[in-house]
């Protein structure tokens, strides 16, 4: 388990020992990993984490970007897929809202456009894979948290969203 989520971000979360009932999100998660590790697509420098709590704008710019240890080497529509999930979470009381599906696939559209050429088919699948397993992984470490006895009430968006769409996300063509 560890080698297939790889070392979680916080020692809070112990994914070997809070398994039991969290192989449904495992295995959505094993699904879109084997499908957004399949892209050949470009190699981009990328912040992982653009959730509203490392970002700040003022009307018209971004002003600031926080916790640059999360910055990697990745394929790009691996940071949009990303992006596109986590773009409005702050992971705050009340602000842990994952974005609907319509709010993914709009955002994967407006970065097409604003990059001035489309993603080919593969590429876009793996945006959305990537989307996908970001919410897994978000999902888990949710579960873990209530299986310890240590979540907030509210601290289950990330498995109602994955519930709601990971199929969806990866079933599209």
């Amino acid at each position: 388990m560890m080698r297939f989520y790889g070392t979680p971000h916080s020692p809070l979360f112990d994914f070997e020992r809070t398994g039991t009932g969290a192989e449904w999100i495992d295995d959505l998660a094993r699904r879109a990993k084997r499908v957004r590790d399949w892209d050949t697509g470009p190699l981009v420098v990328a912040h992982t984490d653009w959730s509203a709590r490392n970002v700040r704008f003022d009307e018209d710019r971004l002003l600031a970007v926080y916790d640059w240890d999360s910055l990697a080497l990745v394929r790009e529509a691996t940071a949009l897929g990303q992006a596109a999930m986590s773009w409005s979470v702050t992971a705050d009381p009340g602000g842990t809202e994952f974005p609907d599906l319509d709010s993914v696939l709009s955002y994967l559209a407006d970065y097409q456009q604003a990059r001035n050429r489309s993603f080919n088919a593969e590429q876009l699948r793996a945006a959305r894979a990537a989307a996908v397993y970001l919410l897994a992984y978000s999902a888990r470490c949710e579960h873990s948290l209530a299986l310890q006895g240590v979540a907030r009430a509210d601290q289950d968006a990330a498995r109602r969203r994955l519930a709601e769409l990971g199929t969806t996300l990866l079933a599209i063509r």
